[in-house]
């Protein structure tokens, strides 16, 4: 069974993930939701338009 990531391990690689799939592990999982605040969001691209909203061109 592999180890579970120690905190400074899953901050790193939380901070590195693409920003979906980072809200779709976050929305499963609550109790990551006070590490998801601290830990700042990575965004290629980032647009607001009239009638939608456009993030790494997803």
């Amino acid at each position: 069974m592999p180890l579970p990531l120690s905190y400074p391990s899953f901050k790193c690689v939380l901070e590195h993930l693409e920003a979906v799939k980072r809200a779709n592990i976050i929305g499963r999982a609550p109790g990551l939701q006070k590490i998801d605040k601290l830990v700042p969001l990575c965004l290629e691209s980032f647009y607001i338009a009239n009638d939608r909203m456009t993030i790494n061109n997803l």
